[in-house]
């Protein structure tokens, strides 16, 4: 899942990508960084209440990169917490809207 320049640059590291590496040595499947980027800026969707209001936090939000990376694929998006599931229901749609044939999401921890 892709962090905002400046939210990777504050934290010097990007959580997800290491947790997709670390998937990726499991499954014997390779990492394609940089397919979805951030092409807007939402606030940090901790700072929202409802699921509705997630949703329309994080519209928009992604954008693909390189399309013919993903078509006709099966895509794991991968991230470290799921609260409500806006954020990997936008990304997954973009994924699919995109040509991914079936977009999939791994999360290391749900919180509720």
């Amino acid at each position: 899942m892709p962090l905002t320049k400046r939210r990777e640059r504050e934290r010097g590291f990007n959580q997800a990508s290491l947790l997709a590496a670390a998937v990726s040595a499991v499954l014997f499947a390779p990492v394609s960084e940089n397919v979805l980027s951030r092409s807007g800026h939402a606030k940090a969707q901790i700072k929202t209440g409802s699921r509705k209001e997630r949703m329309e936090n994080i519209k928009g939000v992604f954008k693909m990169s390189d399309a013919a990376r993903i078509n006709g694929k099966t895509v794991l998006l991968v991230d470290d917490v799921m609260t409500t599931g806006a954020t990997l229901t936008e990304a997954a749609y973009v994924l699919e809207r995109a040509g991914a044939r079936r977009v999939h999401a791994f999360v290391l921890a749900r919180e509720e």
